[in-house]
């Protein structure tokens, strides 16, 4: 793959992620999106995987990926973009 095509899918990822983020997006179509991105957010406060504050659970079915969500989740907060 070239250089020219690696460049121009990073700048289309870069214009999906801004869509999302901005609230511009479709939104979240699958219910475990939806879980992922809460325990992710849960992560990112320090609260471990808690769907509710306080409680425990090992209800995530990836937590690689909820771990790698936790990036974006938090910048989102950081920057104070909420869809």
């Amino acid at each position: 793959m070239s250089v020219r095509v690696l460049l121009i899918l990073a700048a289309l990822q870069a214009l999906a992620a801004w869509l999302f983020l901005s609230g511009l997006g479709p939104g979240f179509p699958l219910d475990d999106t939806w879980l992922h991105m809460v325990y992710a957010r849960s992560l990112a406060h320090g609260q471990g995987f808690t769907y509710n504050p306080g409680q425990l659970e090992t209800g995530v079915t990836a937590p690689l990926w909820t771990a790698l969500l936790t990036i974006p989740v938090g910048l989102a907060e950081l920057l104070d973009v909420h869809p």
